[in-house]
Order: C-alpha cells, then structure tokens, then sequence
C-alpha cells in the first residue's frame, strides 16, 4: 500500500479516466517547499495511547510531523471514498509531495483497530524494530469504526528547502547531507516533460556529508528531479521531486484504478512487456527482443529478493547484476537491471517510467534484448527487468 495526507478538508480522487472539475482544492495552501523545517508533533489523545505502546519498540524511529499529517489524512480518506490499493499508492506519494515531504521510499501499514486490530500494528512495527528512521502514526473514526494508518521511512538523505515552482532560465541549486552510515549521494537525474532525461552532477562538500546538485531550466513544464543515493546493496531512489516550472501545480492526485489488469489472463511478465515496448514505440523506439537467457537472470534475483526479505540491485553477499550475468556464461556488451516492488505490474511500470533513472533505462537505445520476472511476495509484487546489447 501507499498514499494519504492530513491538512482539513476531504482530497476528491481524481482516476485517469476523468477530469479534475472546477472546483476549489479543499486544501488552503499547498506547500511552496520540499523539505525545510518542521513544527512540533502533534498527536491526538487516541493517537498518544497507540504511539505509547509503540515507542519503546522502535527506539530509532523519530515520529514526523509530515509523516502523521499524511497517516491521519489517509485514514480519514479511506474512510470517506475506500480507496484500493492502487489508489492508495498515488493518493499517498501526492499528498505527502503537497505537504512538502520529499521521501520517496514509503512503508505504510493500514488497520481497522476497531476489533482488536491494534495487536495487529503492534506485531507490524514490531517486526521491523531498526528498519525506519522516520514514522507517521494517524487514526480516524467513523460511527464504530476506527482506521490506523502507520508509515515508515529509512530517510538516506536530508533536504534544504527545495521551491515546487523553480524559475524558467535559472540555475536551482538543491543542497543537502547524507543522514545515513555507509550511504552517499550517487547519481541525480532531471526528467523533461517530453519524457527525455538529464544525468546531473551531483557534487560532494569536502570534509563532510553535504552534497549539491545544480539544476538549470530551459523549458516550462512538470519536471521530476530523482537523487539517488547508493550503500552495499546498490543504488537506490532516495528523492524524488515533481518542479513546476512556469507551469500551475498538480493540486490532486493522478489514480490509476486499482485492479487495472483484472480480466487479464495473460501472465504478468507478459503484460509488462507489451507495455515497455508500447511505451518505446510511441517514442520511435525499437522493440525490445525477450530472451530467455535474461529472463532467468532476473528471475533468480526475484526470488532471492523475495527469500532474503531484501529489495535492491545487490544482494546480502554482494553478488551484482554483473555477476549473475557472468555466472550463466553471459557476457552482453551492455547491460542494466530496473528492480520494482508495488501492488501490480501496472503500478510498477509506472512508477518506474516516473523515475528519470528507471526510464533511462527502459527507453535507451542502447539495449537490444530484455529478460522480465515478476514474483508474488504476500499483498505486493517484485518486479525485475534486465536489459542487454548483444
């Protein structure tokens, strides 16, 4: 799951099949900033006796102030339009975006605590005693039903004040430091709004954990700023921003409808193909070619991924996407791994074609062959796809 907010007012969902009408957000302001100072945690009496109990658990989770507002704000979303999984995902990342949050990689537990779901919470955060940095605890009621909402998130990197709507011509220099050990910033990518994208250089301050990315813009519209941080299991997504430029920010959610492939008998590596190679296609690309040799690559990977409880480009004994070519006597010219991990293919795609550095990937023209797997791992899919030049 993922999605929600917490700022008064009900957030109408808005699904891909329909237009957004004309009238006001509910919101009042949305924020003009990622990232920035916070004001202090603010927890309603139910909330305090749940966070209570929880506290002593996750002894290296701080509670954040955004995090809470977007886990009321869910709860009470849910109550009010019972959003779906899929619903749940998009909703979440906006209205966190329309807070000013910038995490990307969030880890959401809902619960009905209204028949003694809380033990059920309990026994989640429990269970992932050192895997958050930072959480979010809200609760919301209706009639005899009560809705818990709680997120988690490993924040690598921290922010300085990043403006939603940077100006046409000039120079956006986004600062910040790693807050994690044995973590850096690796690599920072700007999506253009015509789907091309840009490799940044990411700076690092010496003598500290600061670093810097300067970001010039020449064109208006909806860009997508990624930095991605990298650590023993490889590089991940640790930010990503939508900038608007001379363009009105989104001021609601873009759903796409849960149970997009109900009907659909085909297996899921299937449909993901069709749609990575649609996507090629309307931009004159050439087909991807599936092959067998790769698809069990990635397949492999996906079950160690799944087997190991682990989510990244390389596993627990440091075994890369390198090596797994090579252990199978393959040795393509080129080669990379797109690693996806949502409620559906669908979902995935997207999420990844969002993502300036998954879409570089997907859309380059250097690759000639793919391998695909897709693995079921409880509520949730694994998805990975292995690009090569032979």
């Amino acid at each position: 799951m993922i999605m929600a907010l917490g700022c008064g007012g009900e957030l109408p969902t808005v699904r891909e099949s329909q237009a957004p009408d004309d009238s006001p957000t509910p919101f009042q302001i949305r924020a003009s900033h990622y990232g920035g100072k916070q004001g202090p945690v603010r927890l309603e009496p139910a909330e305090e006796i749940i966070w209570s109990n929880l506290s002593s658990r996750v002894s290296t989770c701080t509670l954040d102030p955004r995090l809470v507002s977007v886990a009321r704000k869910h709860a009470r979303d849910l109550l009010a339009s019972g959003l779906g999984p899929g619903g749940d995902i998009d909703h979440l990342r906006f209205s966190l975006e329309y807070l000013g949050g910038f995490d990307y990689a969030l880890a959401p537990f809902v619960i009905d605590i209204s028949n003694g779901g809380e033990k059920a919470l309990e026994r989640h955060v429990i269970s992932h005693p050192n895997d958050w940095t930072h959480c979010g605890l809200g609760l919301a009621s209706v009639k005899d039903r009560t809705i818990a909402v709680w997120i988690g998130v490993r924040r690598a990197i921290d922010i300085d004040p990043v403006p939603v709507t940077p100006l046409i011509g000039h120079v956006l220099t986004v600062r910040g430091r790693v807050v994690v050990e044995d973590m850096r910033v690796s690599s920072s990518f700007l999506g253009l709004p015509d789907g091309s994208v840009r490799k940044l250089a990411t700076t690092q301050i010496p003598g500290s954990d600061d670093f810097e990315v300067r970001v010039f813009f020449d064109r208006p519209g909806r860009h997508e700023l990624e930095l991605q941080t990298v650590n023993d299991c490889g590089p991940e997504t640790a930010v990503l921003l939508p900038l608007y430029v001379d363009v009105d920010p989104d001021l609601r959610p873009i759903i796409v409808p849960s149970g997009a492939m109900a009907g659909d008998l085909r297996p899921p590596e299937e449909i993901l193909a069709q749609m990575i190679n649609s996507a090629r296609k309307k931009a004159n690309l050439p087909a991807l070619v599936i092959d067998n040799r790769l698809e069990s690559v990635a397949r492999s990977h996906n079950k160690d991924m799944v087997a190991l409880s682990y989510f990244g480009h390389r596993s627990p004994d440091g075994t890369a996407l390198e090596d797994r070519l090579s252990a199978r006597g393959l040795a393509p010219s080129s080669s990379a791994e797109n690693v996806a991990r949502s409620h559906d293919v669908v979902i995935a795609h997207r999420n990844l074609m969002r993502s300036p550095s998954h879409r570089l990937n997907t859309m380059s023209r250097e690759f000639t062959h793919m391998g695909l797997a897709v693995e079921q791992d409880d509520d949730s899919v694994v998805v990975t796809v292995v690009f090569a030049r032979w």
